[in-house]
């Protein structure tokens, strides 16, 4: 494909939904490396939409199946970050640090950190999805995000709150009483997603009720499963075994464990 013929391929992405926008610039990363990263940089200092289109190329390459177009594309990327000072959008902002967050982008930690009390919360929601996955690939740095993460969860925004429950469970905090707190303030939040997040907090440290929630949603996360195990609570017996009739999506092993450690509990109490 030429460069005008590509350029043509990803400006039609403009006026396209966004599932088949976000399809179409995905398509166009992955099988189109070389022309997608040089549009991109071309793009970047022009005006809309070719500009959104550029930031939405490149920070694509954060996910890019193979690591050398993922270090290609890191300083361009990192570049973008550093021109927050200069006019960057909110949303472009915000699709940088969600690219660094991806990339596990140690450099860029304590700067990310400090965008946690953005005044825009799609920028704040970027900072929740990145801090944790930032946080497990970067421990010199992991004390300074636990504080804004926990500041996170209590959020004004849904979405904000959703993504920095789902961190702090992922982080291996949830043990820490700061964590289980912001984890115990929601498990009746307003917001759906946001309630669910903090239950499997919760059902991460142990806590039976919160494990026995879990496990009667639609597809649990295997790390609830093993701290079924883990218990060995024989009141989870009935949860984990329709679990099994309704065909689980994980581990079946590890489904059956959970099964076979709440079982030897329920007879150890007879």
């Amino acid at each position: 494909m030429t460069h005008a013929r590509f350029a043509d391929y990803v400006l039609d992405a403009s006026s396209s939904d966004e599932e088949a926008r976000f399809d179409r610039l995905v398509t166009a990363v992955i099988d189109h490396p070389v022309e997608a990263l040089d549009l991109a940089r071309l793009w970047l200092d022009l005006d809309e939409p070719r500009r959104s289109l550029a930031v939405e190329l490149l920070t694509r390459f954060a996910t890019h199946p193979k690591e050398a177009w993922r270090k290609a594309a890191t300083p361009d990327i990192t570049a973008l970050f550093d021109s927050r000072d200069t006019g960057l959008s909110s949303h472009h902002l915000a699709s940088s640090v969600i690219a660094l967050g991806q990339l596990r982008y140690c450099d860029a930690f304590l700067a990310v950190v400090e965008l946690a009390t953005h005044a825009d919360a799609v920028v704040r929601d970027a900072v929740a999805y990145s801090l944790a996955p930032l946080m497990s690939t970067c421990p010199q740095h992991a004390d300074a995000g636990l504080g804004p993460l926990i500041n996170l969860a209590d959020d004004p925004e849904p979405d904000v709150r959703d993504w920095a429950l789902f961190g702090l469970a992922q982080i291996l905090e949830a043990s820490t009483p700061e964590a289980v707190g912001a984890f115990e303030r929601h498990v009746d939040d307003e917001d759906e997603d946001a309630r669910y997040q903090a239950r499997v907090g919760l059902a991460l440290t142990g806590d039976v009720e919160s494990i026995r929630t879990v496990l009667e949603a639609e597809d649990p996360p295997l790390e609830v499963v093993e701290a079924a195990a883990r218990v060995g609570d024989a009141s989870l017996s009935p949860a984990l075994l329709a679990l099994r009739t309704r065909g689980w999506s994980g581990t079946p092993n590890a489904l059956q464990d959970a099964i076979d450690q709440s079982s030897d509990s329920s007879a150890a109490t007879r």
